[in-house]
């Protein structure tokens, strides 16, 4: 079955970020939608760790919020080095979208006490359990211990600014590809050699 593209070579630069951007805002919201996970990769001294996340808003600020426990290794990286990049892959339009990104962790403040009753309300036990995501355990049955006493207490929103924007168009031989870096006054674009 032939796909349908998102981006044509009619589209301009302008055309191109608002759909990228659209794909984002429909992303966490619309059912089945491939941009509902991302990987998010971060670095320490020695290494690049990459993971799939679910991706939870986005703001119309045109931030993106993920969530996490504040003991994970995710958080130990981005407090040592915000930086990070996302990567959004839609397969039926053979759409990819790369972003990198500036993070700020919100752990017990204004953020996490307005999105954590959503959670709670569904399934919280992601944040309950009593040993730190990734500690080693000597039977599995350790891994679904809960403790429903600590609420919100590693509860963690990470809030993403994104800084710089690939977007990639798949098409035969006849790729599109842009790129859109965040400066003061707005996005400076580019088309690239796919």
């Amino acid at each position: 079955m032939p796909f349908r593209m998102l981006i044509s070579e009619n589209d301009g630069l302008n055309e191109i970020l608002s759909i990228a951007r659209l794909e984002l805002k429909k992303g966490p919201t619309a059912k089945r939608h491939p941009f509902r996970f991302a990987v998010l990769s971060s670095a320490s001294s020695e290494k690049v760790s990459s993971r799939w996340v679910v991706f939870r808003k986005y703001t119309d600020e045109g931030k993106m919020l993920i969530y996490t426990d504040a003991r994970s290794k995710k958080c130990e990286e981005l407090s040592a080095n915000p930086h990070c990049n996302l990567l959004f892959y839609h397969d039926r339009h053979k759409f990819q979208l790369r972003i990198q990104a500036v993070a700020t962790l919100h752990h017990q403040d204004e953020l996490t006490a307005k999105y954590w009753p959503r959670v709670k309300g569904s399934n919280p036990n992601d944040y309950l359990s009593i040993q730190a995501p990734g500690t080693p355990i000597k039977e599995k049955a350790l891994g679904f211990e809960r403790d429903m006493s600590m609420e919100d207490r590693h509860f963690v929103v990470l809030e993403l600014a994104p800084q710089e924007m690939d977007v990639l168009q798949l098409n035969g031989d006849r790729h599109i590809r842009a790129q859109f870096q965040k400066e003061q006054a707005g996005w400076k674009s580019s088309f690239l050699v796919p």
